[in-house]
C-alpha cells in the first residue's frame, strides 16, 4: 500500500544519518512506484544491491527509471505527465540526487491524495 511520506522529514533523516535513510528512502520509492505504475521490473532491494555494487553507476540509471515509471503512474491516474527521468539524471549527475528522489516522492504524495 501506497502512503504519503514527509519529503522534508526525509531529507532531514537522510542527512543526519549521512546517507543511510536514503537508501531505506530508495527502497519506498521503487516499491511505491512499482504499485502505482504496474512496472514490475522496479525492485527496491535490486536497485541498491545494483547501486552498490556498480559505485553508483545504477543509481543514475535508476533516477531515470523511477521518471519514466513516475509519469506511468501519472498516466494511469489520468493526471498530465511529463518524462522527468532526464532531469533526475542530470540531477544525480551533479550530485543532487536527493532532489530527484524528493521531486518523485511529492509526485507521489500527489497521486496518492
Amino acid at each position: 500500500m501506497v502512503k504519503q511520506r514527509s519529503v522534508a522529514i526525509a531529507i532531514i533523516l537522510s542527512l543526519i544519518t549521512c546517507g543511510l535513510y536514503t537508501l531505506y528512502w530508495q527502497y519506498t520509492l521503487s516499491e511505491d512506484l512499482r504499485e502505482l505504475s504496474r512496472d514490475y521490473s522496479l525492485s527496491g532491494g535490486m536497485a541498491i544491491l545494483l547501486g552498490l555494487i556498480t559505485c553508483g553507476l545504477y543509481t543514475l540509471y535508476w533516477y531515470y527509471k523511477i521518471g519514466r515509471a513516475l509519469r506511468a503512474a501519472q498516466e494511469t491516474k489520468g493526471v498530465s505527465s511529463s518524462d522527468q527521468g532526464v532531469l533526475f539524471v542530470i540531477l544525480g549527475v551533479f550530485g543532487f540526487g536527493i532532489i530527484s528522489m524528493a521531486i518523485a516522492q511529492a509526485e507521489i504524495n500527489k497521486l496518492v491524495d
